[in-house]
């Protein structure tokens, strides 16, 4: 990737971008991003840097809420919004305290691309577009190269060979992943409806790779739930050409999200403390 992207190119993949996650799969997006941010815990290396931080264990639901706010401020607003390089400085803060393996630091980057594309492609109401997968790559490469993140794949294809290869190596069992898990078992409850939170979870480990499932102590879900989930799939494709995308975004800088922000928050109340 060069120093100085197209701006015209990176103003059309914002455009595709914003316009799949905000307004036409608002739904798979959002869960596609949570599996993102639990599936680090799978790795033991970063799970116990997150253990190391403090904040998971303080706060699990800030933490939480603060990673897909940081990042939904981002597609929201684009990189050269004043929202958005705020966002990319605060993360450069952020993960400039602690010494980050580049490829782990590659790694979670990535599965910001290929995590919400599986699953979007696996259950979602349609497949995402070959032009919607390369704007989604590009839109991370972008962010990866404002992070100083080394060594970005090409094509969404070398993406996933990379993330693939990355998990293959490094997916193992922890204490600290087991541990992060089940601090954060109920803000991933707390995100579903009335009579599905007892189930969350059952639903965690039904929308996670079975692999990944026995890396953060949870047991595989039972083929039937899976085969259920695949079956819910095909209803909801069947019934896709009756879906109406928003007419607005459903994101809006500085929302309430309950139990965090009630009120609604401000950006400097996103992240730890003193990151200036």
């Amino acid at each position: 990737m060069t120093n100085t992207p197209d701006p015209v190119a990176l103003a059309r993949a914002h455009e595709i971008y914003r316009y799949a996650a905000m307004f036409d799969l608002v739904r798979d997006f959002r869960v596609g991003l949570n599996l993102a941010f639990y599936r680090t815990f799978a790795v033991p290396r970063i799970a116990e840097l997150l253990v190391r931080t403090g904040e998971m264990q303080r706060q699990p639901h800030k933490r939480s809420m603060d990673t897909g706010l940081f990042m939904y401020e981002l597609i929201e607003a684009g990189f050269e919004s004043e929202r958005g390089l705020r966002v990319v400085d605060a993360l450069n803060k952020m993960h400039q305290r602690w010494p980050i393996d580049p490829e782990d630091y590659r790694y979670v980057l990535l599965t910001f691309v290929v995590v919400p594309t599986r699953w979007i492609n696996s259950y979602g109401p349609r497949p995402l577009s070959d032009r919607e997968t390369d704007a989604i790559l590009y839109f991370y490469r972008e962010l990866g190269r404002r992070m100083a993140i080394v060594n970005l794949p090409a094509t969404y294809q070398d993406a996933e060979q990379i993330f693939d290869e990355y998990e293959l190596k490094n997916v193992r069992f922890s204490s600290a992943g087991q541990a992060l898990m089940q601090t954060t078992e109920d803000v991933m409850a707390r995100q579903l409806p009335g009579p599905l939170k007892s189930a969350g979870r059952l639903l965690t480990r039904l929308i996670l790779d079975d692999y990944v499932a026995r890396a953060i102590g949870l047991k595989p879900a039972p083929r039937t739930g899976q085969a259920l989930m695949r079956a819910v799939a095909r209803i909801r494709r069947r019934r896709n050409a009756r879906r109406t995308p928003r007419n607005e975004s459903w994101f809006q800088p500085g929302r309430r999200v309950d139990g965090v922000y009630p009120g609604g928050y401000e950006f400097e109340e996103l992240g730890p403390p003193n990151l200036d």
